[in-house]
């Protein structure tokens, strides 16, 4: 199983004057046998307007990577999370692995969040203990902020063991592409996509669902999946009326087909398995000096 990773790339100035969002970026590297996710990859017959209007829907509580690029502007592609609470964010291990422990950051990678266009310190980081790397399933982390984000919109913690068969929605920003071609460029825009999950894997600990092409059995409308930068992102489902997360984008597995092209098969760390530990880390705190846990 690959990571869903993707090169750094720094924005453009129209990007960097776009509204402001929830929003966080990691630098990540891409393994050689790993597939990171890039923004989300579409289905070829439907227009990409649609995807983009969907992701907006998301944008409060979509957590999108930021760090500072050559010269201070923002580098898009490079991982996303989701805000849980006004003080943390949920992400993938591996996203969250690449942020300079609290007090060892420098001016070129400070330990530092974006978010609405304001930068908030990292207190502290917390992986899951059991996550080994690329092919762990446990890749899952959270970070906690030095302050809360004011006006924070947060989804809950999904918390039953339903998610298979239902749709879900699935958010990312950088690169995109469709089932045909794959994943082709990065350009820092919000979609969304549906999904169906289709089966848990990994002993409990993953979800997993297969890119469908549009003639093929249980195809949503607005299919698709993550790619190169959506790494550490939602999988959103709605639980009592209200938003949650259900998954974080960890990794894909092609199965030789190009990344991103209908039949990739994808994994997302499962939240109602890992909620007892999140919501352990969350409730002791995590102080700076406990960084790692």
């Amino acid at each position: 199983m690959s990571p869903i990773l993707s090169p750094r790339r720094t924005a453009s100035a129209a990007a960097s004057r776009r509204r402001p969002t929830v929003a966080l970026l990691f630098g990540l590297c891409a393994l050689v046998t790993s597939v990171s996710a890039s923004a989300i990859i579409k289905r070829h017959d439907v227009s990409d307007f649609r995807y983009r209007e969907l992701g907006e829907k998301y944008r409060h509580t979509m957590v999108e990577g930021i760090v500072p690029g050559e010269g201070g502007g923002p580098m898009l592609g490079n991982g996303n999370g989701t805000l849980v609470a006004p003080q943390w964010v949920l992400t993938a291990a591996h996203v969250a692995a690449t942020l300079p422990k609290p007090g060892e950051a420098d001016a070129a990678k400070p330990a530092k969040l974006s978010i609405n266009g304001i930068w908030y310190p990292v207190e502290a980081v917390h992986l899951h203990p059991a996550w080994k790397g690329p092919d762990s399933p446990e890749d899952i982390a959270l970070i906690k902020l030095a302050e809360p984000v004011p006006g924070a919109k947060p989804a809950c913690l999904y918390p039953n063991k339903d998610e298979v068969g239902r749709t879900a929605v699935v958010v990312g920003t950088g690169g995109t592409g469709d089932g045909v071609t794959g994943a082709r460029k990065l350009d820092g825009k919000i979609r969304g996509a549906t999904i169906r999950i289709g089966s848990v894997e990994k002993s409990g600990m993953q979800l997993a669902w297969t890119f469908a092409g549009p003639a093929q059995p249980g195809v949503t409308p607005l299919e698709g999946i993550s790619g190169s930068g959506d790494s550490g992102g939602p999988a959103f489902l709605q639980h009592k009326g209200r938003l949650c997360v259900a998954g974080v984008s960890s990794g894909q597995e092609r199965n030789g087909l190009k990344r991103g092209q209908y039949g990739v098969k994808e994994f997302y760390p499962r939240v109602s398995f890992f909620r007892a530990w999140l919501e352990k880390v969350m409730a002791e705190g995590g102080p700076a000096k406990r960084a790692r846990t």
